[in-house]
């Protein structure tokens, strides 16, 4: 009777231990290419290795795009506060996407371009930073 109260203590110990564990959300930064597209989520870094050139997107800023299924006087856009890298030289820039319409930005020897972003947003819903992907293409000037 008492190995089975010291087994059941045992087994109890081990669950909560186990239920204690804190998942982490380990984000993976990736390599790029000059003039091919790539996807990038919030707080992960592309970078550019043959360039010095390293890119992050740091917050969504305004997320005012139309919601699928709305009717919209304007379309919106989507303003991001991104992190560019160039020779060891970091700057802090704002970025717009507006679906359909090519709104590239300059930056040093680069010019930048969100080209997709997803999801879509939707009536009464709310998108969580970590659900966003965009769709970015870098080309030389």
């Amino acid at each position: 009777m008492k190995n089975l109260k010291i087994l059941i203590v045992l087994l109890a110990s081990i669950i909560s231990i186990g239920s204690c564990s804190k998942e982490e959300d380990f984000t993976q930064d990736l390599d790029a290419k000059l003039e091919e597209a790539f996807d990038l989520k919030v707080d992960v870094e592309a970078t550019i290795p043959e360039r010095s050139l390293t890119v992050k997107v740091i917050d969504v800023l305004e997320d005012s795009r139309c919601p699928e299924l709305a009717f919209c006087t304007w379309a919106g856009q989507l303003k991001l506060e991104i992190e560019i890298t160039d020779n060891q030289v970091t700057s802090t820039k704002e970025i717009i996407f507006q679906e359909g319409k090519e709104l590239p930005f300059e930056f040093g020897d680069y010019i930048f371009s969100i080209t997709q972003a997803t999801p879509d947003t939707q009536i009464d819903e709310v998108i969580e930073l970590n659900d966003y992907t965009f769709t970015f293409f870098i080309e030389k000037k």
